[in-house]
């Protein structure tokens, strides 16, 4: 590490963004403090070549196995450094029209073709000098069998937007969008903030990149499937991941460089929802956020300028609907997917899934969604919808830069086109549905197991639950530390944590962490705990709560000793499927060619082993630490066993 940080840090390379209340030379005099004595070692700016793969490594296809149940054709392409062109991007362009969704693109074509079931595009920057462009097309099973086909198309698209150049409308209507998203953008987290700042300052031709770079003679093709097991013979170093690789035909290539147009595949038309009008109805800056319960849930979202036309759309296409059979069986099969993958996910997002599973009153988890899903036909669709949309309640929520009169007359709009199609007509009030939450009882201790097919990782979460959500309480959690708002109006204190330690040492080290709050509240200076009561959640409420207040609700709440604590936790093992897999990865044999090498962006997500990486939700912010075994002594807390359960029972 000190071989590296003399060879490579030093203040030339180096940026820092600071951000705070204090004045420009006060944050100025810190700076200067904090970093004068850091010597300059004058290091060469590093240079890193134009093509890191060079011309051996085009033209090339690598097939591989995933670990889910994902079917992917990738093509990648290496491009110049773009960034010093901020005031035009020219990749934005390109990844907006090829990742385009509406009529004439590209993601349309191939669905209706029955082959994609999705399709992104993008630039991602690597190193000074050199940048990837991607598209990348998530498959149907027949687009897996047709993938030249697919590949064909994407050149077609780009053959077409070729011949019809850079059009200033669509720049345009980009450059409006994202000034209109820096003019009122809401205020984010201080840490990103800076982060961002301190990443971007550093540094900043569409024809050029069509014709010189996105061209079939500089791609490499990347096609995934647990299909190809049987042909990837090899396995690259690090995580064992199964390959094959090889080069595309020249005749392939040839047949790509000369395709023909596709007159189905053709610019978006302009966007009539881009707002002009910024007027202010309302001069409130802080608007509360209630949660509605409902079935269906419709949300629209962005300036009020042109949001009745869009909400008149989308209403007209939800009466108009019709299902048909190569779209409904792509969306099937997207959503079989994902409830296959389920298993294969992150170890901590299974936990808080699991958390809401079993404290929601109805919910279903994705075992029994996905028993239910091959049986489901267009037909039982067809009438599903018919059915949905005759008899209904609609609760509707209306918030931000619109007046009452507005909020009615939107309302008043889409209850009439439901009755002007004969749809609508009211719920009985003893139908409608409300969403809850089930109250764990006093005192509990349960535990639910679930398994991970995908990393030698534990996961568990801890969930206490605490009381009804009203303002107040509200403002007591908050202050108390993170909050956790949960939509089914029962409010809790939760800790995630994922780990390669064994679950009983993580929960041991989290009930340390929760016993000693207590002391940390108790012994704050005054000066310090008035400081805490300053943040923006209910700003006046919380200056109104004392320290007695906190640990009167810690007692009786959170406390490891209290005889009233409602705790819930969801523990997440590796299954034998996961542990023989890691002792498989263990075991391969170091290749000559690896798959580090010409895949890129390919990375994994497990911890380091000895580290435990924590989250605490809160209903403003997820904030995430990294906390090692000398975090707390080596000490235990006297905790009562777990009571296992298969599910939370009314």
């Amino acid at each position: 590490m000190d071989t590296y940080g003399y060879s490579y840090n030093n203040p030339n390379r180096m940026s820092l963004a600071v951000l705070g209340n204090q004045s420009l030379d006060e944050l100025q005099s810190f700076v200067i403090k904090s970093f004068k004595e850091v010597q300059n070692k004058k290091l060469k700016k590093s240079k890193y070549p134009s093509d890191p793969y060079g011309e051996s490594k085009r033209k090339t296809i690598c097939y591989h196995v995933p670990v889910n149940e994902s079917r992917q054709l990738t093509i990648n392409w290496v491009i110049p450094d773009h960034r010093e062109l901020y005031y035009c991007k020219p990749e934005s362009y390109l990844s907006h029209l090829i990742g385009h969704q509406g009529d004439g693109s590209l993601s349309s074509y191939l669905k209706t073709l029955g082959l994609a079931i999705e399709l992104i595009a993008g630039e991602s920057h690597s190193a000074p000098d050199f940048n990837f462009f991607s598209i990348d097309i998530q498959l149907t099973i027949e687009g897996l069998n047709q993938w030249e086909r697919v590949l064909y198309s994407v050149y077609q698209y780009l053959a077409m937007l070729r011949i019809e150049g850079p059009k200033e409308w669509i720049f345009n209507e980009g450059k409006n969008i994202n000034q209109m998203e820096f003019q009122f953008e809401e205020k984010g987290q201080l840490r990103y903030i800076v982060s961002s700042l301190a990443g971007g300052m550093r540094v900043y031709l569409i024809n050029e990149l069509l014709n010189e770079y996105l061209i079939p003679s500089k791609m490499r093709v990347f096609l995934t499937s647990k299909e190809f097991l049987s042909i990837a013979r090899e396995k690259e170093k690090w995580y064992g991941t199964q390959y094959k690789q090889e080069y595309l035909s020249e005749e392939l290539i040839k047949q790509y460089e000369t395709c023909e147009i596709n007159c189905e595949l053709y610019l978006p038309i302009p966007n009539k929802f881009i707002p002009t009008d910024f007027q202010l109805f309302s001069k409130e800056k802080n608007l509360t956020r209630p949660q509605i319960p409902t079935k269906i849930k419709l949300s629209i979202s962005g300036f009020n300028h042109k949001i009745k036309e869009l909400l008149n759309l989308i209403i007209d296409h939800m009466i108009n609907i019709k299902v048909e059979v190569e779209k409904f069986e792509i969306i099937k099969e997207k959503v079989k997917q994902s409830l296959q993958f389920f298993r294969r996910c992150v170890p901590s997002a299974m936990a808080n899934s699991g958390l809401t599973y079993l404290t929601a009153e109805y919910d279903w988890n994705n075992n029994e969604l996905l028993s239910c899903l091959d049986d489901i036909t267009m037909h039982d669709v067809e009438s599903f919808i018919a059915r949905v949309l005759k008899r209904f309640y609609i609760d509707s929520l209306m918030y931000g830069n619109l007046t009452k009169n507005q909020a009615i007359e939107y309302m008043t709009l889409v209850e009439q086109k439901f009755q002007e199609k004969s749809f609508y007509q009211p719920l009985f009030p003893s139908m409608w549905f409300n969403q809850r939450e089930l109250i764990l009882p006093d005192g509990c201790n349960y535990a639910y197991t679930m398994f991970n097919d995908a990393y030698k990782l534990n996961a568990i979460v801890i969930y206490l639950q605490c009381f009804q959500e009203t303002l107040e309480n509200n403002a007591l959690l908050g202050l108390f530390s993170y909050l956790l708002w949960r939509s089914c109006g029962v409010q809790g204190f939760s800790v995630t944590v994922q780990s390669t330690r064994e679950l009983g040492y993580i929960n041991q080290r989290i009930e340390l962490f929760i016993d000693s709050i207590r002391n940390y509240i108790s012994t704050m200076s005054d000066e310090l705990f008035k400081k805490q009561r300053e943040v923006p959640l209910e700003a006046e409420i919380i200056k109104t709560l004392e320290r007695d207040d906190l640990l009167r609700f810690y007692d009786h709440y959170i406390s490891p000793h209290s005889i009233y604590r409602r705790k819930l936790s969801v523990h997440v093992n590796s299954s034998s499927f996961a542990l023989q897999m890691q002792t498989n990865e263990t075991d391969t044999v170091e290749n000559k060619d690896e798959l580090t090498d010409i895949i890129h962006g390919e990375s994994s997500s497990i911890i380091n082993e000895e580290d435990v990486a924590v989250t605490t939700e809160t209903s403003h912010e997820t904030i995430q630490s990294t906390e090692t075994e000398n975090i707390l002594a080596k000490q235990e807390i006297d905790l009562p066993e777990f009571e296992r359960i298969d599910n939370v029972y009314i």
